[in-house]
């Protein structure tokens, strides 16, 4: 899925800051936060490890973006911002001070070609774009996860006489805060193909498939069985006589 941008959607940072935040009367060491990006033996694939000092159960929501830059010479005149595409997205917690999560950024195309989600919706929005050289890593605890949790992770450092870097505070558009760890790393467009997948009756006539095809009935579970004389004692029904 394509997210249209006309702002940037992050500041670009690489590794962690160790600029303390200073209060009034003294200056508090800042808390670690490290961001990791592997890639791996699986087609598209990375592990991102992240390492910090945040307390347990601290909720992150991690995503993989590639920035995409409009080719239209009208919008290059115009100065049009680039777009960007999210490829992956997951969520994790911290676990005594460490959280990984595995991301797969490539998708299967109908004909078995590996691809990145934009790339798939390309032909159908007619759009003539020109892709990043990079891919951002993104790992987030935003607002919205639980009541003030920022606050809450602010609040719990300073028990322990710590504080967050300023430079890991964000303010999205609705001027709300949230803290940000990003890694960019140079990856290429996907190559190569696998097996094709197999057609999804969803994807067909609008989601309705195949409507013409009548589903197969499932077998009865029961042994019926149709005895050649009547097996009953009840009196006959005045129906049954000849008349």
């Amino acid at each position: 899925m394509i997210k249209l941008s006309y702002f940037p959607l992050i500041l670009l940072l690489t590794g962690c800051s160790s600029l303390p935040f200073v209060d009034r009367n003294t200056t508090l060491p800042s808390v670690q936060a490290e961001l990791t990006v592997q890639p791996t033996n699986q087609p598209g694939t990375y592990n991102l490890i992240g390492k910090t000092d945040f307390p347990d159960r601290s909720p992150l929501r991690i995503a993989a973006v590639r920035y995409l830059y409009p080719t239209n010479p009208a919008s290059q005149a115009l100065g049009s911002k680039p777009t960007y595409a999210i490829l992956a997205y997951a969520t994790t917690t911290v676990e005594k001070g460490n959280w990984t999560v595995p991301l797969t950024i490539w998708q299967t195309a109908p004909n078995g070609q590996y691809q990145e989600s934009w790339q798939l919706t390309q032909p159908e929005l007619k759009l003539d774009l020109k892709p990043s050289e990079n891919l951002v890593f993104v790992a987030t605890l935003a607002p919205g996860d639980k009541a003030d949790t920022l606050q809450q992770l602010e609040q719990n450092l300073l028990k322990n006489k710590k504080s967050l870097s300023p430079e890991l505070i964000r303010r999205s558009g609705a001027d709300d805060r949230f803290l940000q760890l990003v890694q960019v790393v140079q990856a290429k467009l996907p190559t190569g193909r696998t097996q094709a997948p197999a057609q999804d009756p969803n994807d067909l006539n609008g989601g309705w498939g195949n409507r013409f095809l009548m589903p197969d009935e499932p077998p009865n579970p029961n042994n019926l069985e149709f005895p050649e004389n009547r097996r009953t004692n009840a009196k006959p029904d005045p129906k049954e006589f000849m008349r």
